[in-house]
């Protein structure tokens, strides 16, 4: 597991419990900003577009190993009769950035005040209308270029 994407993902979750949909969607909005503020993104995601928007299946290896370090928490929580997984920081006071640049720690801090508060259908609606998915057609329920890698870089 890249330290970056491991460090990126605890700051997203100092925040607050997020699901999955919420982490990737904050994820792909900050590399998308560090791509065009530093050239490069911080995390090793690549994202695919899929049903809810961006994703990279890695998330789930990110995420076990996180937990099996005891870095984060799982618990299992209801949203009407659905059933989610949110992660928790098991320590939200020692989260580690040594492997984030000053530059790279400025885009997270401020894509985190932006979206602060915003739910998955929000960061999902966000993540749909940003340069990658609009330039593949994706629509938001649709089924445009499914499975598609995105093209961070057109951003």
């Amino acid at each position: 597991m890249c330290q970056k994407t491991k460090q990126l993902l605890a700051l997203i979750l100092r925040d607050g419990p997020r699901g999955v949909t919420s982490l990737l969607k904050i994820s792909y909005l900050i590399d998308l900003a560090a791509i065009r503020n530093i050239g490069k993104p911080i995390s090793e995601f690549k994202y695919i577009r899929w049903n809810f928007g961006p994703f990279d299946s890695t998330i789930y290896k990110n995420l076990e190993n996180m937990r099996e370090e005891g870095t984060i928490s799982a618990e299992s929580c209801f949203f009407g009769s659905d059933e989610h997984v949110v992660y928790n920081l098991t320590d939200p006071t020692s989260v580690e950035t040594d492997s984030l640049s000053p530059d790279e720690l400025n885009i997270v801090s401020t894509m985190l005040e932006h979206v602060q508060g915003y739910g998955a259908k929000t960061l999902t609606e966000i993540a749909y209308n940003t340069k990658p998915m609009v330039l593949i057609g994706a629509t938001l329920g649709g089924t445009e270029h499914m499975g598609e890698v995105l093209n961070m870089y057109a951003a």
